[in-house]
């Protein structure tokens, strides 16, 4: 987990309209926070790209390593800062477009303190994985819901040319009103995630297809989600974790 002293304060404000709340979650890449749009009164969820190995904070801004004299592993790390941030508004430049209820919605996304940042709907709710943690299985007819309401919603993304990537119980939110939808989307953070040391980032032990898994990265398509999917659904009607892609081969 992310140092608190790495995150943004609480009661700061981002484009003089958007006050930080609270820190959701803080990853490997990025901070996720919730935060008040203070001239709508309306609750959001604000994704910070912030690569731990390639940044570091300093006051409000993030810094690429190589900024400000901070000892490096290796070489290059402005440029992985650089190239990254490039995937992280490409990914938002696309999400953009993808208006469907079963996706989370992204109201806007701009750059700020050196870094960028997507501005998404705050959803009321828990995820998948909260769920299956608590009542270990589902029962046959909230399965078929969460198949009803997630394959049109990755068709949706499909038909933008762009793949969820990541999808597993914890990224899959279920709403109070009981639909659920798609969030966190894996595209650049397993592009930055190859180009780096942090190889979890990549895949997703149990829910990520055997293509994930390969070093190229190439053989992706839509099936690479519609195979998470079904590990997804696997987990939800055994209770038990899939079993890892690899170990699956013959």
């Amino acid at each position: 987990m992310i140092k608190k002293s790495n995150t943004l304060s609480i009661g700061y404000r981002l484009l003089d309209k958007y006050r930080v709340e609270a820190v959701l979650g803080a990853g490997g890449f990025g901070i996720t926070y919730m935060a008040m749009h203070e001239a709508l009164l309306k609750r959001v969820a604000i994704k910070e790209y912030f690569p731990v190995e390639w940044s570091y904070r300093e006051g409000d801004h993030v810094l690429a390593n190589t900024q400000g004299g901070l000892p490096t592993s290796e070489a290059g790390e402005d440029a992985c800062y650089t190239w990254g941030l490039e995937r992280f508004l490409n990914e938002a430049q696309t999400l953009v477009r993808v208006e469907h209820p079963g996706v989370v919605r992204v109201q806007d996304y701009f750059q700020a303190n050196g870094t960028a940042y997507i501005v998404m709907d705050y959803v009321d709710g828990e995820p998948l994985s909260q769920i299956l943690q608590r009542e270990k299985t589902l029962p046959e007819e909230r399965v078929r819901r969460l198949v009803d309401d997630v394959l049109p919603a990755l068709d949706a993304v499909h038909a933008q040319g762009y793949l969820h990537r990541d999808l597993k119980p914890a990224n899959l939110y279920c709403r109070s009103d009981g639909r659920t939808i798609l969030i966190d989307f894996g595209a650049a953070r397993q592009a930055l995630g190859r180009r780096s040391k942090s190889v979890t980032s990549v895949f997703s032990p149990g829910y990520s297809p055997i293509e994930q898994y390969l070093i190229d990265g190439r053989g992706y398509g839509p099936w690479t989600d519609i195979y998470a999917l079904g590990t997804v659904l696997y987990h939800c009607v055994t209770g038990a974790a899939p079993i890892e892609a690899p170990a699956r081969v013959l």
